[in-house]
């Protein structure tokens, strides 16, 4: 088992979670969820990586192994894994090819559940719209709230993919940060 202390790799921005720390057990999602027609709606602990950025492909070239967006993860402490933080998230399947979901995260995330449902650090929301068809899908995302350095900041993101066949996609993505550094 990996310690906290041992590190496989000096990765400062976390490209691969190779550094994340061992735990037996950790919760990405726990909470109550309830359908209202074409609303899902959430309270309860949440991670990111179930929601945003949960292509296939961008785990390949997008920072951090499930692919989420730079200017997001290295400004906010937003709950994306190994951690998770408390949530209300909202999701409205608008059609078979639009989703708009939208979650706010408490601006404090851990990956033990005491530092989960610990409050503080204000509250970031993420907001996107997705489309999706067989063969394309395209996100235009953006996070809005206080940063790491406590400073209200917003940072914008978007993806576009076509697949061309099952093993050959194309993508395209792009990603803001607007704050002070």
């Amino acid at each position: 088992m990996q310690h906290d202390e041992d590190y496989l790799s000096v990765d400062p921005i976390v490209f691969s979670n190779v550094d994340a720390p061992s735990r037996l057990f950790r919760l990405s999602i726990f909470g109550l969820s309830q359908q209202i027609g074409p609303v899902k709606v959430f309270a309860g602990i949440r991670s990111t990586m179930t929601d945003y950025f949960a292509d296939d492909e961008l785990g390949y070239f997008i920072c951090s192994i499930h692919g989420i967006q730079p200017a997001v993860t290295e400004n906010f402490d937003i709950a994306t894994y190994p951690t998770a933080a408390l949530a209300l998230h909202a999701q409205w399947q608008i059609d078979d090819a639009w989703r708009l979901t939208t979650t706010f995260y408490n601006g404090h995330s851990g990956d033990r559940i005491e530092d989960a449902i610990k409050l503080g650090g204000g509250v970031i929301n993420m907001t996107a719209v997705n489309y999706h068809v067989e063969q394309r899908t395209a996100e235009l995302g953006m996070s809005v709230g206080h940063d790491d350095r406590h400073k209200q900041s917003s940072a914008v993101y978007g993806y576009d993919i076509e697949r061309l066949t099952p093993q050959l996609s194309v993508m395209g993505e792009l990603g803001y940060y607007f704050g002070s550094k």
